[in-house]
């Protein structure tokens, strides 16, 4: 069985290990097949010197304290070289779980599987042509839909939680329905599926064109963890935004800026960035049309209860396109985003901030701040806008003291590595057809 020889796989790191005095471990036995090693207080290397945590120095050793290193000291990859000959490449992957939604020329490029927005180019082959599962960007839910209506859908998911019964002060679950709160969509997409394209990608998002297929008519957004608005770029195409509710326009007073409430009782604040197209409800009720082709950028957010229509007026002009990390130090990190438009660097950028980032960022608003803007994530309770003109936060976290052990409890000696033939089988495993793989 692949689970019991992956329990052997493990068990034999332990047996082939180094010696602890080659990775810093000091090591005790009790009895022939028992070890435990404990990680002595963190070092790290840093351009060929070795760097103590603790402020003392070595002969040749650097302090750490007030220095910084660069990212690429910390986060730069072990190796970049092919992998071995030893194993096989099979593309079973794609079968397993096929990719869709990548531009052909990403496909040249290692993919992310794990990142939130991983729904949105992952699938199954029974999916493939008939479900759009949701990615969660928090405080908003996304999907590319795969029937009408086309564009890019946004749900504020918190509106639909639903929690069992509480039992003993214990609630056993809750889940999140998606609905089609708002679609940025166009009226060129009304009977004919678009072609939806990611074509490039950061460590907190992705950007993904929308097309009339075999046409350069293409709305443009950016996807990213935490992003205030939801928005797109239009080019050639008649700009459209679609609910599954009825809609009633509460406030089209100022140029570029169209308040409207949904019949689920939510409010919604769209901003557009040509201030002289003219918007209105279409016939059906539930659509926001543009009267003509619309060249510029759409931008929603929904109103957090009982905030003023205007909370967003000062950061509608900030476009966020992505956002990496960059190590600072042992301790801490910069979150550093990209951004466009012509309020960066005065009003700033508006962006939500999860409970675990406010409580490590330098200088966070907190949800008792005055003038907080709060939403809430889908289970990662609320979170908070915060405000940069500089494109940029800093976290910084504790030092980490908790012992890691490289070993595990028990390893096998080296006569039971022998009598189950423990080599042979990893290298069975190692050649065997794993396309034919069931759990």
């Amino acid at each position: 069985m692949k689970i019991t020889q992956l329990v052997q796989v493990i068990m034999t790191v332990a047996a082939i290990a180094p010696p602890a005095s080659a990775v810093g471990i000091t090591m005790s036995q009790a009895g022939s097949d028992f070890q435990q090693g404990t990680i002595q207080p963190p070092v790290e290397q840093v351009k060929g010197n070795l760097t103590s945590s603790s402020g003392s120095t070595n002969a040749g050793a650097t302090s750490t304290t007030g220095s910084s290193v660069s990212s690429g000291d910390y986060m730069a990859p072990f190796s970049t070289e092919e992998p071995s000959d030893l194993f096989q490449r099979y593309d079973t992957l794609t079968t397993l779980a096929p990719i869709i939604n990548v531009a052909s020329d990403l496909l040249t490029k290692p993919i992310p599987t794990n990142k939130w927005w991983g729904n949105l180019i992952h699938t199954t082959t029974t999916d493939i042509n008939t479900v759009a599962n949701p990615a969660w960007s928090n405080p908003y839910a996304l999907k590319l839909p795969k029937q009408a209506p086309y564009g890019l859908q946004t749900c504020y998911s918190y509106t639909y939680r639903s929690m069992a019964n509480e039992v003993d002060g214990v609630v056993k679950y809750y889940l999140h329905a998606f609905h089609n709160d708002l679609t940025l969509s166009a009226t060129e997409f009304a009977s004919t599926k678009p072609d939806y394209e990611i074509y490039s990608f950061s460590d907190m998002g992705a950007n993904v064109r929308t097309c009339v297929s075999g046409s350069d008519a293409c709305m443009d957004s950016s996807l990213v963890n935490g992003m205030a608005f939801v928005s797109a770029t239009y080019s050639g195409l008649t700009a459209s935004i679609e609910s599954e509710y009825a809609m009633t326009l509460v406030d089209d007073s100022t140029a570029g800026k169209y308040v409207i409430k949904l019949l689920n009782n939510q409010t919604w604040v769209v901003y557009s960035s040509d201030t002289s197209a003219s918007f209105s409800i279409d016939s059906t009720g539930s659509a926001l049309v543009s009267s003509a082709t619309y060249t510029g950028t759409l931008r929603v957010a929904i109103l957090p209860d009982s905030s003023d229509q205007s909370v967003y007026d000062d950061y509608s002009s900030c476009v966020i396109r992505g956002g990496n990390v960059v190590m600072e130090s042992r301790t801490s990190y910069s979150l550093q985003w990209e951004t466009e438009g012509t309020g960066c660097d005065s009003t700033g950028l508006l962006h939500f901030a999860l409970p675990h980032q406010v409580e490590v960022m330098s200088g966070a608003t907190t949800t008792q701040s005055s003038g907080a803007i709060v939403l809430h994530s889908s289970t990662r309770g609320q979170m908070v806008g915060q405000v940069t003109t500089t494109s940029s936060w800093t976290l910084t976290e504790d030092e980490a003291d908790a012992e890691v052990d490289f070993y595990p409890a028990n390893k096998p000696s080296a006569d039971m590595i022998s009598q189950i033939d423990l080599l042979s089988t990893l290298q069975d495993d190692i050649d065997s057809e794993w396309s034919n793989f069931t759990p």
